[in-house]
C-alpha cells in the first residue's frame, strides 16, 4: 500500500528472537501476575481522563472498581449488573440483553470496559445502556482491538476504531460522542506475551500508531433534554 512505512533494513535471517522464540507466552493471565496489564494501562487513562464524568448515579459490571476508584467522592450511588446470581458484588442481576434488566433514564455514568467483544449482539447492549442514561448522562466504552482469545466467558469479537463508532452510531444517537484508539507495535508484543505495563516506558506505551491498536476507546454523553 502506497500509505504504509518503508521497512527496516534488517537482513533475513539476523533478527534476534531472544526469549521471545517461544510457543507460550510469559504470562498466561494476560500480565495479571506481573502487574498492570498493558491494555488495562490505556483502559486506566482513559478513565482518568474522563474521570470528572464518573460522577452520581453509576453502573458498572461485574464489580464497582473503576465506579469508586475514578468517581471517589463524586458518587452517590454505585450499581453493579452481573448476570452470575453469585456474585455477591451485584446489586442487579440480569443479561444485559435483555431490555427488562435496566430502567430507562436512570443513571448519570455507565462503566462498560472490555465486555462487548463477550456479547453476540454487542449493539443491543448500547442500546440499552444508552436508554438507561439519564439526560446529560455519559457511557465510557473500552473495547479489545487486539487480544489473546478466552473461552471463559466465550469470546466472539475484535473490534477497531471505526467499527466501535459505526456500532454505537447505530444504537444511540450518534452525537457528543469521542472515538479513539490506542497501541503501538511494542505494546502489541508485550501484550500478547503477558508482559505488565512496568516493563515498558510510558514513552513506549504512550506512543499512538493507528496500525496495532491494543484498545479503542468511546465517550458518549446523551444529550440534555429539551
Amino acid at each position: 500500500m502506497q500509505d504504509e512505512k518503508p521497512s527496516l533494513a534488517i537482513p533475513l535471517g539476523s533478527v534476534d528472537w531472544g526469549s521471545l522464540r517461544r510457543q507460550e507466552p510469559i504470562s498466561n493471565r494476560w500480565g495479571f501476575d506481573r502487574g498492570q496489564p498493558i491494555d488495562r494501562y490505556y483502559i486506566e487513562n482513559f478513565l482518568a481522563r474522563h474521570a470528572d464524568s464518573i460522577r452520581g448515579h453509576c453502573l458498572e459490571l461485574m464489580n464497582p472498581d473503576y465506579t469508586h476508584g475514578f468517581g471517589k467522592e463524586r458518587i452517590t450511588q454505585a450499581d453493579v449488573l452481573d448476570i452470575n446470581p453469585r456474585n455477591p458484588q451485584a446489586t442487579i442481576v440480569g443479561d444485559l440483553l435483555d431490555f427488562a434488566t435496566l430502567s430507562p433514564g436512570t443513571y448519570d455514568c455507565i462503566i462498560l470496559t472490555q465486555t462487548l467483544q463477550v456479547l453476540f449482539q454487542p449493539g443491543l447492549a448500547l442500546r440499552h445502556c444508552y436508554s438507561a442514561l439519564r439526560p446529560g448522562g455519559v457511557m465510557l466504552v473500552t473495547v479489545p482491538c487486539f487480544c489473546r482469545y478466552s473461552p471463559h466467558p466465550v469470546d466472539y469479537w475484535r473490534f477497531t476504531a471505526s467499527s466501535l463508532s459505526r456500532l454505537i452510531e447505530e444504537n444511540t444517537d450518534g452525537i457528543n460522542l469521542e472515538i479513539a484508539s490506542h497501541g503501538n507495535l511494542i505494546a502489541s508484543m508485550g501484550f500478547l506475551q503477558g508482559m505488565a505495563s512496568a516493563e515498558f516506558r510510558p514513552e513506549e506505551l504512550d506512543l499512538q500508531d493507528d496500525r496495532f491498536p491494543i484498545v479503542a476507546t468511546a465517550k458518549l454523553r446523551k444529550p440534555q433534554a429539551l
